[in-house]
């Protein structure tokens, strides 16, 4: 005869102990990964920094960096913002890839990030502000400005510096919103 072990309140303890070990060990691995991703991602964002911020000091009227920000668009830019010995302010865009040239500009020749913004919330003042960020498309400088809208869209529209003047609008559906309906 076949003896069975008796259920017990011991083993199912244990189980449910075995249950919780390896949850805790899965989300230790799911966060390890993702801080590897996040932290590989960051690291080879700041190594191009280090050397635009060298690229851009050498090749523009640039002296001093205030501010690097990341421009992706038709080409990745590191942009440097900074003043030169004149105490101007000005933006060297410093191409992450080889086959496009460094562009400088003056912000006296444009419409500054605080003009840009000040127009933008005039035209859409019940909008998100995401972002505003300099940029070259198509070989002209160009601000882009990432915002959700009234109707949940998430909306990028480029400006060109020069004159403020609309470039170009992307507007994206919100996917969720339409699920909910």
């Amino acid at each position: 005869m076949m003896k069975t072990q008796q259920y017990s309140l011991f083993t199912r303890r244990r189980l449910v102990r075995f249950i919780a070990l390896i949850v805790f060990i899965l989300f230790l691995i799911i966060a390890c990964s993702f801080f590897y991703v996040y932290s590989t991602a960051m690291k080879g964002k700041e190594t191009t920094f280090k050397q635009s911020r060298q690229i851009a000091l050498q090749e523009t009227p640039i002296k001093q960096i205030e501010k690097m920000v990341r421009y992706n668009g038709e080409n990745t830019y590191d942009v440097a913002i900074g003043t030169t010995d004149e105490e101007s302010r000005g933006m060297a865009f410093v191409p992450t890839g080889d086959d496009v040239e460094t562009t400088y500009v003056d912000i006296k020749d444009g419409m500054s990030k605080e003009e840009m913004s000040s127009d933008w919330k005039k035209q859409c003042q019940d909008c998100k502000l995401v972002s505003i960020t300099p940029g070259i498309e198509d070989g002209h400088v160009i601000w882009e400005i990432v915002y959700e809208n009234t109707e949940n869209q998430y909306v990028f529209e480029t400006y060109l510096f020069e004159n403020g003047d609309l470039y170009e609008q992307v507007k994206l559906r919100n996917h969720k919103e339409e699920e909910l309906s």
